[in-house]
C-alpha cells in the first residue's frame, strides 16, 4: 500500500506515516536535539542574576528578558522545521508557552518600565526573572533526558479501538455522559441550562442548579458532578480527532464538530480558559500533524496548510480566552466585542502573577519547606508525587484532608487579607512561583527538570503510537495539561483526563468483541 493509499483508505494511519513511512533525509526516522539546547539559556540566567544581585538594573533585566524572548522565538521556529523529523510537541510546548505565559507579559508591562513609586520594586522583578530563566534553563535540559519509558509504555498501553464505529460510540457515549448534569441536576429544561452555560460566565444567569461546590474546597457530594462536565469536555477532543482522523462520512464530520463546537461554547461559558485550552489545543496540533504527515506522503518537506491554520487557529483561540477574560465577570449577553484586544494580555500575565511572593519570600516568609538541613533540595518531587496520589481523593470522604499551605498563604496575600485563605479567590502563583515559595533555587532546578521531562516523554509517545488515534491522544492530552500548568501545577486538568481515558479504555475492552477490525 502506498503512503497516500494509507491517508484515503485509513485515516488514522495518518500519524504512521509521518513518523515511519516517510522519507526522511539520510535515511533518519527521528532527529534528536543537539546537547547544546540549554547553553543560550545560560546567557540571559546570569544578566538577570546580575541584575537581583546589585539591587535590581532595569536594562540588564530588559536585556536578559529580550534574549530570552529572541532564543524562545528562534528555537520555536526551529522546532516547527524539524517537526516532521521528531514531532516535537515538546519543543513547541516549551518555548511557545515560555513566549505566551512568560515574555509577553514581560515585555507590556515591566519592558522599560519606570520603578519610582512603583509596589514592585526593580530588584523583585530581577529576582524573579532569574528564577523564571532558571527554571526555563532547567526545562531545556530535561528535554533531553532518555528517562521515563516506563511512563511511555504505560500511555500506550491505552487500548485502540477496533473499528471507526467504537469511536463514534466513544465520541456520543462521553457527550452523553457530558450532559447529565443539564438533564437530571438542574430545574430548567436542559435546553436552557445549556443556554445560560453559555452566555452566563462566572455570573451565572440561571439559578436551576441543584447541586454544587462547597466553594474552593468542595465538602459537598454534589460538587463531585463537575466530573462529569470534565468527561463532557473530552468527548470534545474525542469528537475533534474523530472528525480529524477518523470520520468518512459528511455527517460524521457534521456530528462530531457540532459535539466539539457545543463542548468549547460550554467551556467558553464556565469563564475558565483552562477548559478552553483543553479543548482547543489538542486540536491545533492534530491539524499540523496531519497535514504535516499529508505533505510527507506526497514527498513534500513542508505543508504551508499545516502553518497557515494552525496559525489561524490560534488567533482564533487567544481571541476566544481574551474574551473571556474581559466578561467572564460580567457575562457575554451583552459583550461588546470592539472592546476586546486579543494581543493585550488578559489574565495570562503568568510572570507577574507571583511578583508579591517574590517581594516576600523569604525575607519576610522563610521557604515553606525548610525546616531542616536540605529539605528544599531532597522534598520537590516526593511532593509532587504526594499531592498527585493525594488530589482524587474526595474532600467530602475526608473532610480533614490537608490543605495545600501555600495556596492558602498566597490567596490571601494576593487579596490583601494578610491571612491564609482556602476559600474564594484563587491566585495563581505561576510555574515558577510554585516551586520557588516552595523550595527556593534547588526546587526551581527540580521543577523545570521535572517539566521538560514530562514534555519529552509526550513527545516520544507521540513518535512511537504507530498512528493510533488514541495514543496521539493521550500524547496531546500529557501536552496540553503541562502547557496548563504554565499557570500553575495544578491536577484537575489531568485527573479529569485520565478518568475519561480510563472509562474509554474500559469500554473499548468490552465493545470489542462486538465490532470486526476497522469495520
Amino acid at each position: 500500500m502506498s503512503q497516500s493509499q494509507s491517508i484515503a483508505n485509513y485515516p488514522v494511519q495518518v500519524g504512521y506515516v509521518a513518523a515511519e513511512a516517510a522519507p526522511l533525509e539520510s535515511g533518519d526516522r527521528y532527529r534528536p536535539r543537539s546537547k547544546t539546547l540549554p547553553l543560550p539559556f545560560l546567557g540571559p540566567t546570569l544578566l538577570a542574576g546580575v541584575s537581583w544581585v546589585d539591587g535590581g538594573m532595569p536594562a540588564l533585566t530588559d536585556t536578559a528578558f529580550a534574549m530570552l524572548t529572541l532564543f524562545c522565538i528562534v528555537y520555536l521556529i526551529n522546532e516547527f522545521v524539524k517537526f516532521p523529523r521528531r514531532f516535537g510537541i515538546g519543543g513547541v510546548v516549551l518555548f511557545g508557552g515560555v513566549l505566551i505565559w512568560f515574555c509577553h507579559d514581560y515585555m507590556v508591562n515591566w519592558f522599560g518600565r519606570e520603578f519610582a513609586g512603583s509596589s514592585i520594586s526593580a530588584k523583585v522583578v530581577a529576582k524573579s526573572a532569574f528564577c523564571h530563566m532558571l527554571f526555563i534553563f532547567s526545562a531545556s535540559i530535561g528535554l533531553l533526558l532518555p528517562y521515563g519509558r516506563w511512563l511511555e509504555r504505560l500511555l500506550l498501553r491505552v487500548p485502540e479501538p477496533p473499528s471507526s464505529n467504537v469511536y463514534f460510540l466513544l465520541m456520543v457515549g462521553t457527550f452523553l455522559v457530558g450532559m447529565i448534569p443539564y438533564v437530571f441536576f438542574n430545574s430548567e429544561p436542559f435546553y436552557l441550562a445549556i443556554y445560560h452555560q453559555i452566555v452566563s460566565g462566572r455570573n451565572a444567569t440561571s439559578s436551576g442548579w441543584l447541586v454544587g461546590r462547597s466553594g474552593n474546597l468542595n465538602y459537598n457530594w454534589g460538587g463531585y458532578i463537575d466530573q462529569l462536565f470534565n468527561i463532557g469536555d473530552l468527548s470534545a477532543i474525542v469528537a475533534g480527532f474523530y472528525a480529524l482522523l477518523i470520520a468518512r462520512s459528511l455527517w460524521g464530520k457534521l456530528i462530531a464538530w457540532s459535539i466539539w463546537l457545543l463542548q468549547l461554547l460550554l467551556a467558553v461559558g464556565t469563564g475558565t480558559r483552562g477548559k478552553v485550552i483543553a479543548i482547543v489545543v489538542p486540536v491545533i496540533a492534530l491539524v499540523y500533524i496531519k497535514n504535516q504527515a499529508i505533505a510527507l506522503a506526497m514527498n513534500r518537506r513542508l505543508s504551508t496548510r499545516a502553518y497557515i491554520m494552525t496559525t489561524l487557529l490560534f488567533l482564533a483561540m487567544l481571541a476566544t480566552v481574551q474574551f473571556q477574560g474581559e466578561f467572564r465577570n460580567k457575562g457575554y449577553a451583552g459583550a461588546d466585542l470592539a472592546t476586546v484586544a486579543v494581543f493585550k494580555v488578559a489574565g495570562n500575565h503568568m510572570f507577574s502573577e507571583g511578583l508579591r511572593g517574590y517581594a516576600m519570600v523569604p525575607d519576610d516568609h522563610d521557604f515553606f519547606y525548610n525546616s531542616f538541613p536540605g529539605e528544599m533540595v531532597i522534598r520537590p518531587i516526593p511532593d509532587v508525587i504526594y499531592w498527585f496520589l493525594l488530589h482524587p481523593i474526595p474532600r467530602a470522604l475526608w473532610p480533614t484532608k490537608p490543605i495545600d499551605p501555600v495556596y492558602a498563604w498566597y490567596n490571601g496575600v494576593a487579596m490583601g487579607a494578610g491571612i491564609a485563605s482556602s476559600e474564594g479567590t484563587t491566585v495563581s502563583q505561576g510555574i515558577v512561583g510554585h516551586f520557588y515559595f516552595r523550595y527556593g533555587l534547588p526546587g526551581v532546578i527540580q521543577g523545570g527538570i521535572l517539566f521538560g521531562l514530562l514534555l519529552i516523554i509526550s513527545e516520544r509517545t507521540l513518535m512511537r503510537t504507530g498512528g493510533r488515534a488514541m495514543g496521539m491522544m493521550v500524547s496531546l492530552g500529557l501536552a496540553t495539561w503541562v502547557f496548563r500548568c504554565f499557570r500553575n501545577l495544578t491536577y484537575m486538568e489531568l485527573y479529569a483526563f485520565l478518568i475519561g481515558m480510563a472509562l474509554m479504555s474500559l469500554l473499548v475492552l468490552c465493545l470489542r468483541p462486538f465490532f470486526s477490525e476497522q469495520g
